[in-house]
């Protein structure tokens, strides 16, 4: 496992009911992967849950960190470098993820904490509950 980021305390942590490892919506494969992470994640004090959606070589899902005073609410992306294209990942990839932990505005969701675990990228981040950008725009 390698660490990406550090570990930010945000002012504005909240406690929420626990999510719960559903992991029915996904492939069996995809199952086999989460379980081998989900040891080394909890260790950190991650819970991975149900997907909230997915790309071509990413799936975003429910997650929430284990603090002394409750549990945070995130998401995390779980990006599969194995799908990627080479170029991807060395030109946008590397760059968005050396970036995007350093942004600090309202409108920008803020990077928890990111783990690389073989071909898988962990990036845990705020949840925002209103949804994504493009059911925003669609509406």
């Amino acid at each position: 496992m390698n660490n990406l980021s550090g570990n930010k305390k945000r002012k504005n942590d909240r406690v929420m009911p626990a999510v719960h490892n559903n992991l029915s919506s996904t492939s069996s494969d995809e199952k086999a992967i989460l379980m081998k992470d989900r040891c080394i994640l909890a260790s950190n004090g991650y819970s991975v849950g149900r997907k909230i959606d997915s790309g071509t070589f990413a799936t975003v899902r429910y997650a929430e960190k284990t603090t002394n005073n409750g549990t945070l609410p995130l998401a995390v992306k779980i990006i599969d470098k194995s799908k990627a294209s080479p170029l991807f990942t060395q030109k946008f990839l590397m760059r968005e993820l050396e970036i995007w932990p350093r942004l600090r505005h309202r409108h920008i969701v803020q990077v928890e904490r990111m783990f690389q675990i073989q071909d898988r990228i962990y990036v845990f981040m705020e949840l925002a509950p209103g949804g994504s950008v493009i059911e925003y725009v669609q509406r």
